[in-house]
């Protein structure tokens, strides 16, 4: 986006192609690029191309020879994708979507939740060209972000990640248009909460039937501000943001040359950094994959418990324990002494994705770990 704000369109579009190449998500931005193409055509630009986006297949092409050189088709690398988007036979994945509020089934409704995504971007586009919103200028981050927060909201089988772009774009719109920090906050914490459905393994039924309502508060608010912007009616806080100098380019569009960032914005974008680094850092455990290690399964079925023997008698000082589960649970470490199971550790794994650390100093040939919780699995 900065590339194609910069007018340097070919290294936009093999960004963009890059983007493509590690998370399909990247489609979220692409209405964007249509209409901005539109705009540029409409007004006599021509140095923007119906073939740039011809750069998008070529760049994962390219990005995939290693695994075309392995014997892998070049179909591959767009089935995969192609593939993905009938993965998943739901109209929501703990994202709290338009479509969490209504009573809709996936496979009688997700074309349906398509079309309509479609006809809103369109609505959407004839909106800004009505208005006369500056795509080539002063409401570029607005549209952009405006776009993918669409897609996000109406298209059918969101996760609780795929906000991840707009929530992005939220912050170069906040602090070039000056207000709307509550917004922005609202934005991050709602994310926060989805993720928890799966980091915290909450559970999303109730959370669902009050998150939808607030992810529409928010985009409601949203249009109705970029309504005003349009109308001149929101203009910035000379407190937080201040626009300090106008210029226009070259086919005289406006456009905000100098923008200063005041030291309260310097203030409240390290504050949200520190609390989320905070927030992120609890819990996280050590990184520091052990010496040797060995991945349990159960030999049938699902089990609570699982054991680990060695071909003659060892001295463990200590053991770390990944389950891949981001819950706090019991775990009882027994060793075998004297043909007998003796007990030596009763504790909690807290570390949520990462290696739990459980001493032990015991001689033996044999550990057994048990999970009394009757949630806790071993598949």
């Amino acid at each position: 986006l900065y590339m194609l704000q910069k007018n340097k369109i070919t290294t936009s579009f093999v960004l963009l192609g890059l983007a493509f190449v590690f998370k399909l998500q990247a489609v979220f931005i692409l209405p964007f690029f249509c209409y901005y193409y539109w705009k540029n055509r409409a007004n006599g630009e021509k140095a923007f191309s119906i073939f740039h986006f011809c750069i998008i297949p070529l760049v994962m092409l390219v990005a995939s020879m290693p695994q075309i050189l392995a014997g892998r088709s070049i179909a591959d690398t767009f089935a995969i994708y192609l593939g993905q988007t009938g993965q998943y036979n739901k109209m929501f994945m703990n994202y709290p979507s338009i479509w969490v509020l209504l009573s809709t089934d996936f496979a009688a409704d997700s074309r349906y939740a398509t079309i309509v995504t479609v006809v809103i971007l369109l609505g959407l586009m004839y909106w800004f060209r009505k208005c006369k919103a500056e795509v080539i200028g002063k409401h570029f981050v607005w549209i952009a972000f405006i776009f993918s927060y669409t897609c996000a909201m109406f298209l059918p089988a969101m996760h609780d990640r795929y906000g991840f772009l707009y929530e992005m774009l939220a912050i170069p719109l906040v602090l070039s248009v000056g207000r709307g920090w509550l917004l922005l906050i609202g934005l991050q914490l709602l994310s926060l909460k989805t993720y928890s459905f799966y980091l915290c393994r909450e559970s999303a039924a109730l959370c669902l039937q009050i998150l939808p309502w607030i992810n529409l508060a928010i985009y409601v608010t949203t249009l109705l501000a970029f309504h005003k912007e349009l109308n001149g009616e929101l203009s910035p806080s000379s407190a937080l943001f201040v626009r300090n100098e106008e210029a226009r380019f070259d086919n005289g569009s406006l456009r905000n040359s100098h923008l200063t960032i005041s030291w309260l914005d310097y203030k409240i974008m390290a504050l949200l950094t520190i609390i989320f680094i905070i927030l992120g850092s609890f819990h996280l455990g050590t990184h520091n994959t052990p010496k040797s290690f060995c991945h349990l399964e159960a030999s049938k079925g699902q089990t609570q418990e699982t054991t680990i023997t060695f071909s003659a008698l060892e001295d463990v000082e200590a053991i770390d324990v990944y389950t891949g589960i981001p819950e706090k649970q019991s775990i009882l470490v027994y060793i075998a002494k004297n043909g007998k199971w003796q007990l030596i550790q009763n504790t909690k794994l807290t570390n949520k994705f990462a290696w739990n650390k459980i001493k032990i100093n015991a001689r033996t040939h044999q550990l057994r770990f048990v999970f009394p919780d009757k949630k806790s699995m071993i598949g």
